[in-house]
């Protein structure tokens, strides 16, 4: 008795099946990253709507005369920017990154089901991997932390030079220097890895490259194979689809807050975590 109500409990439910079904499903999630590229497209394009307004009006004025009020309507520009980036933006992307992203493989839970607890394998199912520890998987793939620290890099960063032992600096290499920046950077306030993530999206942005370093890191064999499922988005798709509406955001000039401490922000919550 006690032996076929043990394998009764190993058994997935149907209400399990479902759920499982339900998570190899990415058509809401690849919508809302659309929305939130329009939010932000939207956005965008009103606060430059309204900075010419606003320069025509005050043309014949001299700069002296630029009023605390005038800073408050340009804060408040850059706020909704900074808001459409790390409310609406950063968490679409992360969704879709995430979408079939595991710790453990999947698939073997799966198969082997009835040799271990069905906690223990539904748990280990939906044990999503963080989109930040993937960066950081492939920061530590690529020594990025021997790059970041090399004396050559340190020089070209304390010169503001593009350069690398002579040579100009890659975009993997650029890549690898993000990642390392946003880490130290964080470590001062212990931030979350969602407040990482989402720095990464504003400095990526700021530098004109988010495309490319996703294509980077989405390109590393190693990455998907061993942490992307067969069902998910990213290798269903190659994630071509998304890179290429990410892409319209590549011409707009960015100036996002990266520094959690940025003093001006510290007072909205949701613009730094």
């Amino acid at each position: 008795g006690t032996r076929s109500m043990q394998k009764k409990s190993n058994q997935p439910t149907p209400n399990m099946k479902k759920d499982i079904v339900a998570k190899k499903h990415f058509g809401d999630i690849r919508a809302k990253l659309e929305v939130a590229i329009e939010k932000l497209l939207s956005t965008v394009r009103l606060t430059n709507t309204y900075s010419r307004h606003n320069h025509r009006d005050n043309g014949d004025d001299d700069n002296s005369s630029i009023t605390t009020s005038d800073n408050e309507e340009e804060d408040y520009e850059q706020n909704a920017i900074v808001l459409a980036v790390r409310q609406d933006l950063a968490p679409a992307l992360r969704a879709l990154l995430e979408h079939g992203l595991y710790e453990t493989n999947y698939s073997t839970a799966l198969a082997v089901w009835g040799c271990f607890s069905t906690r223990a394998n539904y748990s280990a199912a939906n044990d999503t991997m963080h989109a930040w520890k993937l960066f950081l998987k492939y920061y530590d793939m690529k020594h990025g932390n021997e790059f970041a620290n090399s004396p050559a890099r340190k020089l070209s960063e304390s010169f503001s030079l593009d350069v690398v032992g002579g040579k100009p600096i890659t975009i993997k290499q650029c890549l690898l220097s993000g990642i390392d920046n946003i880490v130290k950077l964080h470590e001062k306030h212990n931030k979350s890895m969602d407040s990482c993530f989402k720095s990464f999206v504003c400095y990526a942005l700021n530098e004109k490259k988010l495309v490319s370093f996703l294509r980077i890191i989405l390109k590393t064999v190693p990455l998907i194979e061993n942490y992307y499922q067969s069902w998910s988005y990213t290798k269903t798709t190659g994630f071509h689809d998304a890179l290429h509406s990410l892409d319209r955001l590549t011409s707009i000039d960015f100036h996002l807050p990266i520094n959690v401490s940025v003093r001006r922000f510290m007072n909205n919550r949701d613009l730094i975590e």
